[in-house]
């Protein structure tokens, strides 16, 4: 056979996708039809993590002989975590039965969709003896949060620290 192999590239050098936007594919492509199977190994890497962030198809890929394309795909899984934008980077190994084109590499960014947690005090107000020791003031989140979150704090009153009173 004197013809020779088929280049195969990624379609798309990266997407963008809100957790909650479904399925992404990365389409997979030919420069011609092959006689035999196209294997394409890829490997993904990047901040997303699975399974909380995404699945992907598993590998290798296949292009069938006689197509030109096949897709591997992303589901986006939205993990109702208020956290920094995550990506999956997909990259293509060594095919067998075609050569790597000049698109190897395809990134999928999935877009924080869900909003910050809010902040509140467990008490609105305390009243606590002298001979007491400690008081607690509690401090929660309407949600889990995948960010650590600093709550800065003002102190006001008629009480002087040192004398009356330390905080943390």
């Amino acid at each position: 056979d004197s013809d020779p192999e088929p280049r195969v590239i990624f379609t798309s050098a990266g997407r963008k996708v809100k957790k909650n936007g479904g399925p992404v594919t990365i389409g997979v492509e030919l420069s011609h039809q092959s006689g035999g199977d196209v294997v394409v190994p890829f490997l993904a890497t990047g901040t997303a993590r699975t399974p909380s962030n995404y699945t992907i198809t598993p590998g290798p890929l296949v292009i069938k002989a006689g197509t030109k394309s096949a897709a591997i795909t992303v589901n986006v899984a939205d993990n109702m975590l208020n956290e920094d934008d995550k990506t999956v980077v997909v990259s293509m190994g060594m095919p067998t039965h075609a050569v790597q084109g000049k698109t190897t590499m395809s990134a999928v960014t999935i877009l924080n969709t869900t909003p910050e947690p809010a902040v509140t005090f467990t008490e609105a107000s305390q009243q606590v003896k002298e001979t007491a020791g400690s008081a607690t003031i509690g401090v929660e989140l309407s949600a889990v949060s995948g960010r650590d979150v600093v709550v800065p704090l003002m102190v006001s009153g008629t009480a002087r620290t040192p004398g009356n009173y330390t905080i943390t």
